[in-house]
């Protein structure tokens, strides 16, 4: 009775936005169709649940998501308070006027924005400023820009990009668009449209021989760099198993609990389980699946992170793992080859300033900061010192025989299924 008594009253408690939201998704299965309407519909994977929400509370979910959080807490305590109707009173955040304010002024003589890895932010930006000064300001010509790196900056971009899609408003996008992974390029929420419209730019599309498997098939993309995958191994805490040679290696059972996947909210996520499901072929998918322990950014692989029992075999960017090496620490090169996932530059106008942009942003000078830090840039200038021949990638048919957003989801239910198990 007791028992019973104290269930009924924790399910009569208000909302607050310090509430963890796995707790809040416990108490109130309810609210998931609520946080879904909200803009987290990865909340409806258990996996991502699973994985995320343990230690997340309301209010850093709402910050992350540049959400409002009264207005969540709202719709949240409505769908508690109603849990068997129709919640007529769902404030649709879809109908509120998009903030500005985290925007900053993007007109110019050029504008151009885009999402950069935040291991080069700082001194990628100062070689970027003076570029500027040099050859715009000089001139008197303004460019405006805006460039992100992580965290809430990320997200107010994609809301960006977001709501101008959604309102059909492409003539205001910027001239110059860069980012990390296909995703804000293609898929749904996000540039698909302006792509599949003709919106962005045909570009004269230059790639080295050794990265032709990223370039755009429609010469629309123009392929900046590429981040790769690789393993980063701690062979203390593989109990004696030898370390994995090949991507195929981590679907054997004897790695099961031992491996790490950089973090789901990732923007590369959905090029890197896309390439992985393409290479391994659907049973060995899962089975890599059933063997992941858990997800956490690649910054974690560092062993001043790892506590005791921890998995041994991260699947991490090669930038973080260069970063992040530590004594007897091991970073495998895949036999079958890295996973590649590409960085794009697209662009809506194709007047001179814009190319004298696109060629810096091109330049030996600019991709040796990345080379340098663990990217693979696309200059053939630049030597590299690794085997690019065997790159594993993303179909570019994947991209528009599926619909992304939905193949990510079968993906990711894939990899539920087995991780549950």
């Amino acid at each position: 009775m007791k028992s019973h008594q104290k269930i009924r009253e924790q399910k009569t408690l208000s909302l607050s936005p310090d509430m963890l939201i796995n707790d809040v998704i416990k108490t109130w299965p309810q609210t998931v169709a609520t946080f879904s309407k909200m803009g987290f519909s990865s909340f409806k994977i258990p996996i991502f649940r699973k994985l995320f929400t343990r230690n997340l509370t309301i209010e850093s979910a709402a910050k992350f998501k540049n959400v409002d959080l009264n207005i969540l807490l709202i719709n949240l305590q409505n769908a508690i308070a109603n849990p068997t109707t129709h919640n007529e009173s769902f404030i649709d955040p879809n109908r509120l006027r998009f903030d500005e304010n985290t925007v900053p002024d993007l007109t110019g003589d050029l504008s151009m924005f885009g999402i950069i890895p935040c291991p080069v932010r700082n001194v990628i930006i100062e070689r970027f400023d003076s570029f500027i000064q040099e050859n715009y300001t000089k001139r008197d010509k303004k460019v405006a820009w805006w460039l992100a790196s992580g965290g809430p900056s990320i997200m107010d971009i994609k809301n960006y990009i977001k709501s101008t899609v959604k309102s059909n408003q492409f003539e205001t996008f910027p001239d110059l668009f860069l980012s990390v992974g296909t995703e804000v390029f293609l898929h749904d929420d996000f540039c698909r449209p302006l792509y599949k419209e003709n919106f962005f730019k045909q570009t004269d599309v230059k790639t080295r021989a050794d990265l032709k498997k990223l370039e755009d098939p429609n010469g629309i993309l123009q392929l900046q760099f590429a981040a790769i995958f690789t393993f980063y191994c701690i062979p203390e805490s593989l109990g004696g198993l030898p370390l994995p040679n090949n991507w195929f290696d981590l679907t054997d059972p004897k790695y099961k609990g031992h491996i790490v996947l950089p973090s789901l909210n990732l923007p590369v996520i959905p090029d890197l389980l896309s390439a992985l499901y393409f290479h391994l072929g659907d049973s060995h998918f899962i089975k890599f699946c059933q063997n992941v322990k858990f997800a956490l950014h690649p910054s974690h692989s560092s062993d001043r992170k790892i506590k005791k029992n921890s998995p041994g075999i991260f699947v991490t960017p090669m930038h973080f793992s260069k970063i992040k090496k530590s004594p007897g620490h091991v970073n495998v090169i895949p036999e079958d080859g890295f996973i590649a996932v590409p960085a794009y530059i697209a662009k809506t106008s194709q007047n001179s300033e814009v190319s004298k942009m696109e060629d810096f942003l091109l330049s030996k000078e600019l991709l040796d900061i990345y080379y340098n830090s663990g990217f693979m840039p696309n200059n053939p200038d630049i030597e590299t010192e690794y085997p690019m021949d065997n790159l594993i990638t993303r179909p570019w048919s994947s991209l528009f025989d599926n619909i992304p957003d939905e193949f990510l989801q079968q993906l990711l239910r894939n990899f539920k299924l087995e991780v549950s198990a």
